[in-house]
């Protein structure tokens, strides 16, 4: 296990409260301990695997929250809590890691 995130899951884990979609393929999160970072997602866009339905603005900016975990439906008309492969999500815990701080 990388060091990072070692020393994340032995100081506890955090939840997303809220997220934000911003310029730039990027997400403002909201953590339960009052934290506010910033993940960028245009690396996982550009790697061309599932991310790459977030390539329009549009989609990307219709980012959601679904039990604390930061979600996008790849198609809108389709309910993601029956096809659940209609769903793209990103793990709390690789949200909190990678982010960085807003000051």
């Amino acid at each position: 296990m990388d060091e990072k995130y070692a020393e994340y899951f032995a100081s506890g884990t955090r939840k997303i409260i809220r997220v934000e979609a911003c310029s730039s393929y990027h997400l403002k999160l909201y953590f339960d301990n009052g934290e506010i970072k910033m993940f960028n997602v245009q690396p996982l866009i550009e790697k061309g695997n599932i991310f790459q339905y977030l390539q329009s603005v549009d989609r990307f900016n219709s980012v959601y929250l679904n039990d604390g975990v930061v979600c996008w439906d790849i198609d809108p008309a389709v309910d993601s809590n029956i096809e659940w492969n209609n769903r793209i999500d990103l793990s709390p815990d690789t949200c909190y890691v990678e982010s960085k701080p807003i000051l």
